[in-house]
């Protein structure tokens, strides 16, 4: 044993006196030891490095479906006048030109506004339903309500049933508001203030239902124009409306008006 050691450190020595840097073909010499100790080289085809990538390729495309169709985020926004949108968890939302509704999709209830909004949200408990922009917060468990932020210089939150917490974003305090309640928060301020409510008409530009209650023509006037962005005069200012109209255009609102009260009413856009 002693002998194969000293034979091999005699080897060792002849190859570290006779070494020169880059005189040996390591590639060339593995192949001699190779063919010496009968082992055939192995190729390996260059289709299946291919095939390898293809398939990674795949999956990672795979894996980019599968993950904005679990997280990723959906946008909305409405082209027409008005356009409705139904949410993954039954709530409904009417949208006025150039709004834009973002959510995650793996949470639907957690929403980022840009501009004029009406929802009827569905109620669960379990999960709150929060609507957001650059300044405030809104959080419902199960409620009617419009969001309007056209220019995030000012929001306004009108409540048309149920409950909402309205509040600065970053805040935990807010202003509680109930049905026919409106609030208004400045950019900048921390607290949302009350306001008058105004008309319950404000919203019929989303529920297509104009409610009038003995209502002088002024303000029915008022209530259309500011509903479809026109200017309205009328014949009889001294009539007076009582009832229920449910419309899809102004030209029906207009034409039912002057039936019932025979007035005549001449529209201006502005």
């Amino acid at each position: 044993m002693k002998h194969i050691n000293n034979d091999n450190e005699r080897r060792l020595g002849f190859v570290l006196k006779h070494y020169r840097h880059g005189a040996l073909d390591t590639r060339r010499a593995m192949k001699t030891v190779m063919q010496r100790a009968g082992i055939a080289p192995r190729r390996i085809p260059l289709w299946r490095f291919a095939a390898a990538a293809a398939v990674i390729l795949l999956l990672a495309g795979a894996a980019a479906v599968w993950y904005d169709r679990a997280f990723g985020t959906v946008e909305l926004t409405a082209r027409a006048a008005t356009e409705t949108f139904r949410l993954p968890d039954g709530t409904s939302v009417v949208m006025r030109r150039g709004t834009t509704l973002t959510y995650k999709r793996n949470a639907p209830r957690t929403l980022c506004l840009s501009g004029t909004a009406y929802f009827s949200v569905r109620h669960d408990e379990g999960h709150p339903f929060t609507v957001s922009n650059t300044i405030s917060t809104v959080r419902v468990l199960g409620t009617r309500f419009t969001v309007n932020s056209p220019q995030a210089a000012a929001t306004d939150v009108y409540v048309s049933s149920g409950r909402v917490l309205f509040a600065a974003v970053g805040n935990t305090r807010g202003v509680v508001l109930t049905k026919g309640m409106k609030a208004r928060l400045d950019n900048g301020d921390s607290m949302p203030r009350l306001v008058p409510s105004g008309s319950v008409n404000q919203v019929a530009w989303a529920t297509c239902v104009f409610h009038f209650d003995n209502t002088p023509m002024p303000q029915v006037l008022s209530d259309l124009s500011a509903c479809y962005g026109v200017r309205l005069m009328c014949t009889d200012s001294t009539k007076r409306l009582t009832g229920d109209i449910r419309a899809d255009s102004l030209d029906s609102v207009i034409r039912l008006i002057e039936q019932t009260l025979g007035v005549e009413i001449h529209v201006f856009n502005e």
